[in-house]
């Protein structure tokens, strides 16, 4: 049966007078937006490529960016350790030069009361 009703159709666009201009107008139409469907896709292609092309360029400056943030944390460990040492550098010079001013001060204190209030 549907062979019947494609014949018929087939039968009838024939039947009609000037469709065979209708059809043609009808199949320049279809392929003229296919035509302009078929450019769409490439310029869509080309745009895509050149995305990609883009993306693989950021990614690889990202790349380059993550390892110089890794070499810069590396740097300001190694600048943390050295800043730690000389703090406590600091703190024992400071504590040391206490104690030799203490001591000092002891001499100094002794040398007084030997000479002014030690009587002879």
């Amino acid at each position: 049966m549907p062979q019947q009703s494609h014949s018929r159709q087939t039968s009838g666009w024939q039947s009609i007078p000037g469709s065979s201009s209708t059809t043609s107008d009808v199949l320049r139409g279809v392929n003229e937006r296919v035509n302009r469907a078929e450019v769409i896709c490439r310029e869509s292609e080309a745009i895509a490529q050149d995305t990609l092309g883009e993306l693989a360029h950021q990614r690889e400056s990202l790349g380059r960016v993550r390892d110089r943030v890794g070499e810069a944390n590396a740097e300001l460990e190694t600048t943390n350790k050295n800043l730690r040492y000389i703090y406590l550098r600091i703190f024992t010079n400071k504590l040391l030069l206490s104690f030799i001013i203490l001591m000092e001060m002891i001499i100094v204190g002794a040398q007084i009361y030997t000479k002014f209030f030690k009587k002879k």
